[in-house]
């Protein structure tokens, strides 16, 4: 176990980060990874048993008996958008906004703006 966290750290290696912070930044990216590969996992036991165009064609006629859009013009705009969750869009999207904070995070630390 010491190894795993011994070679995740190795990656935040130079980059300007104090250890603590080093630690808090390899948490919060493990945590992205978690969170992530489950919905990821979700999605794909979901979809072994229903694929998504049939959920879809199934429930959305419903929906939109129900749901008002009047009401969420937003969420209906945005989840017209979107579609159907696509783990890959949010793995990619996610990562790189994680992975620009934190370099951003370690550059203000680096050049002494300190802490918020």
């Amino acid at each position: 176990m010491i190894g795993k966290y011994e070679h995740e750290l190795a990656a935040f290696e130079g980059i300007g980060l104090p250890d603590a912070e080093r630690d808090a930044a390899l948490t919060h990216l493990l945590g992205f990874v978690h969170s992530t590969a489950r919905a990821a996992a979700d999605v794909a036991e979901l979809n072994s048993r229903q694929s998504d165009n049939d959920w879809w064609a199934e429930a959305g006629p419903l929906l939109a008996q129900v749901i008002d859009a009047d009401r969420y013009p937003l969420a209906g705009r945005v989840g017209e958008a979107a579609g159907a969750y696509n783990p890959d869009v949010v793995w990619a999207f996610g990562l790189q906004c994680v992975l620009e904070g934190l370099e951003r995070w370690a550059e203000r630390q680096a050049g002494g703006a300190g802490r918020r």
